[in-house]
């Protein structure tokens, strides 16, 4: 969730953030099925972890970003595979999301740097 994170803390800080439709991340090699869904669960939790920052900081600038997370990644997309009568993937995720933002909001938070304690572990 760090991209989010950076994203979200510029945003929130009134820089700009931009997509460029000429970079590009390559990813080089494989992950097992059980490295992809230990992936997911980190990602998840972590995208959890960053948006409970603003959630705590009473930022609500965030909130159609993280609606558009919870919603239509966590919750949408699997129902629309149930509907469409495929297995579902993802239903795990809003778990893993929710274990984030718990810790997040236990966590202290710099105001001015958006960033969690150096001591924290979310």
């Amino acid at each position: 969730g760090e991209d989010r994170d950076l994203a979200a803390r510029a945003l929130v800080l009134g820089l700009s953030v931009s997509r460029v439709s000429a970079a590009e991340v390559v990813h080089h090699g494989y992950r097992t099925w059980a490295e992809g869904k230990a992936l997911a669960h980190r990602d998840w939790f972590g995208i959890g972890a960053t948006y409970a920052k603003y959630l705590k900081l009473r930022n609500v600038e965030i909130a159609p970003v993280l609606a558009r997370e919870v919603f239509r990644d966590g919750l949408l997309t699997p129902l629309s595979m149930l509907l469409r009568l495929q297995r579902p993937t993802g239903l795990r995720r809003l778990g893993y999301f929710t274990s984030g933002a718990r810790a997040g909001l236990r966590t202290d938070i710099d105001g001015e740097t958006l960033s969690y304690g150096p001591d924290s572990d979310a």
